[in-house]
């Protein structure tokens, strides 16, 4: 069903199938919802929204409830862990990210330099040899949580089969499997 089952675009046009499935949207395996820790509910919801049956939403929650995947459900807690900051982005509300993580520039000082503003501390900071992390700074700007960053209509269905066949040398669906086994083979660096 996770790679097979024929969705609707949306409850408003029933009549309208899509080409992806939900493999296609979400990591293969569906790793991504068990990562960022989507609840059962919100599965069959959303499977539910495109033409699935309630049983077929639940049986989808249960496969993704079933993986085994290391997360750190300490993340909202250790917030500088780029991991569970990451994981906490996409499943706290944005209120509560901005309550626990959200500084005006005057409080970030600590934070880029941690051992005062004195010259010599600067100079530490400012090195091209230190090892200040810009990932674990937070920053005085709210940033929309990452589903707001996800396209809102798979590649499939927004380009049909030039996605998948391309007109003049290979196609992105081609591109993104040559990568994505380049990465597999290789690892990440």
């Amino acid at each position: 069903m996770w790679e097979e089952a024929q969705l609707i675009e949306s409850p408003l046009a029933p009549n309208r199938a899509i080409k992806a499935r939900c493999a296609r949207c979400h990591a293969q395996d569906g790793r991504d919802l068990k990562y960022f820790n989507y609840s059962k509910w919100s599965i069959v919801a959303r499977s539910q929204f495109h033409g699935l049956s309630e049983k077929q939403g639940q049986q989808i929650a249960s496969y993704i409830r079933s993986m085994f995947l290391t997360l750190d459900v300490r993340g909202i807690l250790h917030i500088n862990l780029a991991q569970g900051w990451i994981a906490n982005l996409c499943r706290c509300g944005q209120r509560e990210l901005v309550s626990m993580w959200y500084l005006s520039e005057m409080q970030m000082l600590a934070y880029v330099f941690p051992d005062g503003t004195t010259p010599q501390a600067i100079h530490q900071v400012a090195d091209t040899k230190g090892t200040l992390n810009i990932r674990e700074i937070p920053v005085a700007m709210q940033f929309p949580d990452c589903n707001a960053w996800l396209p809102e209509v798979h590649p499939l269905d927004l380009w049909g089969d030039i996605f998948v066949g391309g007109v003049n040398g290979p196609s992105p669906q081609q591109a993104y499997l040559e990568t994505q086994q380049e990465f597999e083979e290789k690892g990440v660096e």
